[in-house]
């Protein structure tokens, strides 16, 4: 072996070769590992929505007495509750919620908020004013008796469970108007998940607004 071949690796040559080794080895690797992971997660979450059934098929007369048919309904996503307004506590988790979302989708033509809130319009106004539900392009208020209420839950809606009349789930339909999921408005990890679901379906030309619910997903 010459004296030019046991001469040791400069600096420069150390540095070269390990820049190297990250473009050609670690790089990939890394780039591997979060493509696996985001496949993953879109496996996941599709598994998780289901085909429970289609929207309750209902004359949806809307407090301002606009009628909304299968066909206003068809290709857009329907986010839905069952609640009475006289009951404030629970009602107030659906302000809230509906009131998040709706700020997120705002400028979108493709989402309808239903509300089924009892017999009582009294309470409607200050509701609508407390949460800045008053688009009445995308949030909807239906009324009905209590008995009928609770039918839209269980048959209608298929509700996991009953608070009274009132259910404290959010049943979310594609544009199919297929329910895919419920969430317990009570649970913030349950709500976090409905966000994820309700990104994984969004059309691909939203991407904007697709990484706003990503990252709202992830607070």
């Amino acid at each position: 072996m010459t004296d030019q071949e046991k001469k040791p690796l400069r600096l420069k040559d150390k540095i070269q070769i390990a820049a190297l080794t990250v473009i050609l080895v670690v790089f990939p690797a890394v780039s591997w590992y979060w493509l696996s992971q985001g496949l993953d997660y879109r496996k996941t979450a599709k598994a998780e929505l289901k085909d429970l059934g289609p929207l309750p098929d209902h004359q949806w007369r809307n407090y301002t007495g606009r009628t909304l048919s299968k066909t206003d309904l068809k290709g857009s996503f329907v986010i839905a509750g069952v609640y009475d307004l006289s009951q404030p506590q629970l009602s107030d988790y659906f302000g809230r919620e509906f009131s998040r979302l709706h700020d997120q989708f705002d400028d979108r033509k493709d989402v309808f908020f239903f509300s089924v809130i009892g017999q009582d319009t009294a309470l409607l106004p200050a509701f609508l004013e407390k949460y800045g539900l008053t688009d009445t392009t995308q949030c909807f208020f239906f009324t009905t008796e209590p008995e009928a209420m609770k039918n839209l839950a269980v048959t209608g809606f298929r509700m996991p469970a009953l608070d009274g009349t009132s259910s404290p789930y959010i049943a979310f339909a594609d544009t199919s108007s297929v329910i895919r999921n419920h969430y317990n408005v009570r649970d913030n990890q349950q709500l976090k998940r409905m966000v994820q679901h309700i990104s994984l379906l969004l059309p691909m030309s939203k991407s904007r607004e697709e990484l706003r619910f990503q990252r709202e997903a992830e607070k």
